[in-house]
């Protein structure tokens, strides 16, 4: 997680785990205890951008959909970093989620580009996801202990 101390991020979105993804949650305690903003993404509503609030340890939360977890109030930011989950990636840093194409339409909406840093497991790596039209590379890639990749 060097890339968000290198990027100067004001706001950091992280993600809250589902399934067999990486589980940030005591990075997100401590970036907090380091006075890093960190923020969660909100999905409510399919085929629509996610909005995020801010998270602090403790913070009352809410389900959106699949019943992720997110802040229950708080204000809306804007992230000048954004964490994305991977189910797979290439070397081109282009990523696979989940299929419902949420951080693909976020990132595509969004008027100031933040940082965007995909985080999975080595043996997620594939040789090519195909990439759509639609589709948008992280800057970074983070699989595990593995050195980041960063896109070209």
């Amino acid at each position: 997680m060097r890339a968000i101390a290198a990027s100067g991020a004001a706001i950091v979105s992280v993600y809250w785990p589902i399934r067999a993804e990486p589980d940030l949650r005591a990075w997100m305690r401590a970036a907090c205890a380091r006075g890093l903003r960190v923020a969660l993404p909100v999905a409510t509503e399919l085929e629509r951008p996610l909005t995020f609030r801010e998270w602090r340890p403790g913070a009352p939360m809410a389900r959106g959909l699949w019943k992720i977890p997110y802040p229950a109030d708080g204000a809306q930011v804007l992230p000048t970093a954004v964490l994305a989950p991977l189910v797979g990636f290439d070397a081109a840093c282009y990523r696979l989620g989940y299929g419902g194409g949420f951080f693909d339409r976020t990132l595509a909406a969004m008027t100031r580009k933040p940082v965007v840093i995909g985080v999975g497991y080595p043996q997620l790596r594939i040789a090519t996801i195909y990439p759509q039209h639609h589709d948008i590379p992280m800057d970074w890639i983070v699989p595990g202990a593995e050195p980041a990749v960063r896109r070209t």
